[in-house]
Order: structure tokens, then C-alpha cells, then sequence
């Protein structure tokens, strides 16, 4: 049924079946009460919305809308600053970043999108792409290579120069510390990020469990289209919370089981004299979903 919903809206009509079913894994339909705000002027949506079912007032000198059941289906936002419920309704939410990834696409390789469904939406639904907007998600996307490696085969080492990082498409690895497995990875987990930041070697080994499919991003379009634009420094914020790393270990592993100690809830302001340890904490601390900046 969503698949059909999709297919009446003008922009997605020309997509063929797989890719609207694809697409459609993303879409959620919600059954509203009346009198409920949708859309206001102080809150910005990374989504399009669709009346199904129902009534609709629209910005501030009230305009109603009715949902048709046959014909185009049109969104109604972007393009309001208001909407308010005036019945009962049924909306559908389309991302925005799926809706553009899908567009980016259009269709001529709908067999690769299709086999690479499953790391692709494990990977655009992180923490850490929810940060980014839909044009520089698909700058990342387009930047990828593919690299294949066999079962029980390293992909990086401990000690290894570091000049690129990876997203599992397809299989499975395992991260080894000085012989010592940390970490299973499966379709849509990003590593080797850490050694990006810092500059410096490999500080783990990771070996494919399973014949393994990567994309691949080097370090120039992973320092210039991701960390450039996730970790900015700024001079300070009021409402944030304060964190002076200078006391911590200075390895990824222990960051994390730091940053899993603090409250997702809150914003955080990350100093340090290591600044590009501050980088990669901050980095970390987006990726699991908390609201940090550097100092």
C-alpha cells in the first residue's frame, strides 16, 4: 500500500517497482487526532509530508486542504509554516534524505540499490548521518569505491599507516585488539575512523569472518565532507556541559566506554590540549547520538 501512496506522488512516479518498495521501507504512515500541530514556525523537518485522510489548516491565515484519494499525491511541507489537524487525519512521512537518495539513483542501477538495501539503510540511519544534510549525504555516498575481501583475510592491521576508512556492505568482521576481539561488524557499521582523525597507525586489526564487501572512503574525502563538517570548534556555549579530556586514555576504545557513561540527553562542549583527540571524542560522541561540539 505504500509502495502505491509513493507512486501517485509526481517526482517518484518514473521509479521503477524495486525502488519504490526499497523506498517504501522508510515511509511511515501516522493516524493523527484533530487539533494537532504538524508543523510550526520554529520547528524544521528533514521530511516531506502527505495528507491521506482528512483535514488540514494550513499557516497562519488559515487555509484548509482536504486529502483526495485518487490523482497526484502532493506534500504540504515544505511549504508551510503552519498545519494543524482540522479532523481526523492519516499522513504519510517521507524522509528527505531517502526521497533525494532515491532521486539521486533514478532507476538505472536499481539492481545494485537493491542488493545493497540492507548496509545502505543501516548507514543512512546512524546518529552520525542524521547530522548531515541530504546534498552532503549523497556527495559521501558518491565518493565510495567497493572492495571485496575473503573470509579470514585482514582488511586493516594494528601498526598499519592509516589513509582510509570503510562501511561493511555485505558480511562480516570482527575488531581484534592485541589479539583480543572487541567488536563485531555487520552490513551498514562504519570503522577506521579513528586513526583518520588522529593521524596516526592502525590501533586495531580487523578480519573479515565472512567473504566481505566494503565501501570504501580515503581520508581526503573523509576529512573534507565528513569530520569538516561534523566537528567544528566554537568558543563556547551556556547550555552545554563541559568535559576536560586531558585526563583520559588516549585510545578510541576507552572514549567509547567513557562516552557510554554520560547522558544522552544532554549537549556537551569537549576540551583538551590534544586537539585532535578532542576531535575524535567529539566524533564519537556524534556517532552515538549525543550533541557535542569542541572547544
Amino acid at each position: 500500500m505504500v509502495s502505491q501512496h509513493l507512486a501517485r506522488i509526481e517526482s517518484l512516479k518514473h521509479l521503477p517497482h524495486t525502488e519504490l518498495s526499497s523506498l517504501a521501507r522508510h515511509v511511515k504512515v501516522l493516524c493523527i487526532p484533530a487539533e494537532r500541530w504538524l508543523v510550526t514556525e520554529r520547528r524544521v523537518l528533514d521530511q516531506y509530508l502527505y495528507l491521506l485522510r482528512g483535514k488540514l489548516l494550513l499557516d497562519i491565515h488559515p487555509r484548509m486542504i482536504r486529502a483526495r484519494s485518487i490523482g497526484r499525491l502532493e506534500h504540504f511541507y515544505p511549504g508551510v509554516t503552519k498545519a494543524k489537524t482540522a479532523s481526523a487525519c492519516q499522513v504519510l512521512i517521507l524522509p528527505a534524505r531517502h526521497r533525494a537518495f532515491a532521486l539521486e539513483r533514478g532507476g538505472s542501477d536499481a539492481q545494485i540499490a537493491t542488493e545493497g538495501e540492507q548496509w545502505l539503510s543501516a548507514f543512512l540511519t546512524t546518529e552520525l548521518m542524521q547530522h548531515l544534510d541530504t546534498a552532503i549525504v549523497a556527495q559521501v555516498l558518491r565518493q565510495l569505491s567497493r572492495k571485496h575481501v575473503a573470509a579470514g583475510q585482514a582488511v586493516i592491521h594494528e601498526g598499519q599507516s592509516a589513509d582510509r576508512c570503510f562501511v561493511v556492505e555485505q558480511g562480516n568482521a570482527v575488531v581484534c585488539l592485541q589479539g583480543r576481539e572487541l567488536k563485531n561488524l555487520q552490513p551498514g557499521d562504519f570503522f577506521g575512523e579513528d586513526s583518520l582523525i588522529r593521524g596516526g597507525k592502525q590501533s586495531t586489526t580487523v578480519i573479515a569472518t565472512a567473504p566481505l564487501t566494503l565501501r570504501v572512503l580515503h581520508v581526503h574525502e573523509f576529512k573534507s565532507q565528513l569530520l569538516g563538517r561534523l566537528v567544528v570548534p566554537i568558543a563556547s556555549t551556556r547550555l552545554a556541559d563541559r568535559i576536560d579530556v586531558n585526563s583520559w586514555q588516549r585510545s578510541g576504545s576507552y572514549a567509547r566506554a567513557r562516552i557510554r557513561e554520560l547522558n544522552k540527553g544532554s549537549e556537551y562542549l569537549v576540551s583538551g590540549a590534544d586537539q585532535d583527540f578532542v576531535t575524535l571524542v567529539v566524533f564519537l560522541m556524534l556517532q552515538a547520538g549525543i550533541k557535542a561540539n569542541a572547544a
